[in-house]
């Protein structure tokens, strides 16, 4: 049995998202980061690989889902032209600290492909009294050209990593790649492969 409510979710995925109104009232502040008990919780998380409990079935739960077949987790696929993504859902089998622990490793994953962390904060919105606390990792490529050309090579492009807080329960994790579709830039590589890297060859130290 599923501990998430799956439409609910969907429901305050696309208000907060596509509907935003007048009324909502938003914060946003710096991300401080893990305090030191959390650190220390988290890198002997990484050190016992913990994460291999569920990130494996989180990738195969997204081809499940890429063909058709009711994955073993809650997710939502996100494609439209230029962006691609994927949300993972809360599941109580996963628990809350180490859902809280897999946004963290994400953020690493990228890190380690090369990216730039340009932004990461928390940020609060409130709405038709729902409280949505959405801590943001935002990745940008390294500002390199393709082999002898003037292309910018923009990998997977530009990667945002969310952790969504709903009423102070934990909603979501959504990671989106949003590339150029122009030709100054190279093109994206397949989101696929980023969740890939994220998923099955964590190598976060």
């Amino acid at each position: 049995m599923f501990g998430f409510n799956w439409e609910r979710a969907l429901l305050h995925t696309f208000k907060y998202l596509f509907g935003k109104s007048k009324e909502s009232l938003a914060t946003c502040k710096r991300q401080l980061g893990f305090t030191r008990a959390d650190q220390k919780a988290y890198a002997l998380w990484l050190q016992q690989k913990t994460y291999l409990n569920w990130t494996p079935d989180l990738f195969k739960a997204y081809h499940f889902a890429k063909a058709g077949i009711r994955p073993s987790y809650k997710l939502e696929r996100l494609q439209q032209p230029g962006t691609n993504g994927v949300i993972f859902f809360f599941d109580d089998r996963i628990g809350e600290q180490n859902f809280r622990f897999l946004h963290e490793l994400f953020k690493d994953q990228v890190m380690q492909l090369g990216y730039r962390l340009h932004a990461a904060d928390i940020r609060t919105n409130q709405k038709d009294n729902v409280f949505e606390t959405i801590h943001k990792y935002y990745f940008t490529p390294p500002p390199t050209c393709l082999n002898n050309s003037a292309i910018c090579n923009q990998l997977y492009g530009n990667v945002s990593i969310d952790y969504i807080v709903l009423d102070a329960q934990p909603s979501f994790i959504r990671i989106i790649a949003n590339s150029y579709l122009n030709g100054a830039f190279s093109t994206a590589q397949p989101f696929d492969e980023l969740l890939q890297y994220l998923l099955v060859q964590p190598s976060a130290k």
